[in-house]
């Protein structure tokens, strides 16, 4: 695993995109509400990231006491303190309820992404084939993790966890400010999330990649170009991923409302 400065990174990037990605997730098929509750709206990010957060200290603790940050795979003296395998075991199932948690809305995700590219079969002979597809995807994944992932694993984890960042601004953006407004009826959640475009440069997301690719350089050279600044007083993952969000902010709003620039958006 990553140390130091790279594990909080690690970290606190899976928590801002699980926070991201859930609450889109679970409120696709929400039913629509007039008013607006606050409570309601902070209920999901608070019971995602105080739990991460808990973790992160057991983590801590661990790795200070025992020089090993998963708590879940220690091993105990029989004099140890009742509260301490009490953690302990909250810390596994703290793990395998993620895993749970991750695993249901990606499959999920992956069926939905396969089905428009089994469509073109008869809807009886699809819905027999969409399963195994994505078993065996899955399966073919799995495999490759094993073999390649897992000897690299730290490099990388430190790579994913710069690539979330920017990620995250960029879901949050385009969920609340165009997704969700524009997904009202069964015909626009068969356009945005089934219909394979026609045109090549809509299944590109231009302005989600110049954002991409702006949020990752500013993360990565904001300290070497303002160290006075960076990372002491101020985190750099933080603020170029939202540099790079608000740059897609403004790149959509402009393929929004000018017609020529549409291509912009997938």
């Amino acid at each position: 695993m990553p140390s130091g400065g790279a594990a909080i990174d690690l970290m606190l990037a899976f928590g801002a995109l699980s926070w991201a990605y859930k609450t889109s997730t679970t409120s696709r098929f929400a039913r629509p509400s007039n008013k607006v509750d606050i409570l309601y709206g902070l209920a999901t990010p608070i019971g995602i990231i105080v739990p991460i957060y808990l973790m992160g200290i057991l983590g801590f603790a661990g790795q200070y006491y025992a020089n090993n940050w998963n708590v879940a795979a220690l091993s105990f003296p029989p004099s140890t303190p009742i509260w301490v395998l009490i953690a302990a075991l909250g810390a596994s199932l703290a793990i395998i309820h993620t895993n749970a948690m991750n695993l249901y809305p990606s499959a999920i995700d992956l069926l939905v992404a396969i089905d428009p590219v089994i469509r073109r079969f008869r809807s009886e002979f699809r819905a027999r084939l969409t399963q195994p597809v994505a078993i065996l995807i899955l399966g073919i994944a799995s495999i490759i993790v094993s073999i390649w992932i897992l000897s690299l694993i730290e490099s990388f984890l430190n790579f994913v966890g710069l690539t979330i960042f920017p990620l995250t601004f960029i879901l949050i953006f385009d969920w609340y400010l165009r997704l969700k407004k524009n997904v009202r009826t069964l015909d626009d959640v068969k356009r945005y999330f089934y219909d394979i475009p026609r045109e090549p440069l809509r299944h590109i997301g231009i302005a989600a990649i110049i954002s991409f690719i702006v949020g990752s350089v500013l993360m990565n050279y904001l300290p070497i170009a303002i160290p006075t600044a960076f990372p002491k007083y101020v985190p750099p993952e933080y603020t170029g991923a939202l540099i790079g969000g608000l740059i897609y902010l403004v790149l959509m709003l402009l393929a929004i409302r000018v017609k020529k620039l549409s291509w912009l958006l997938p």
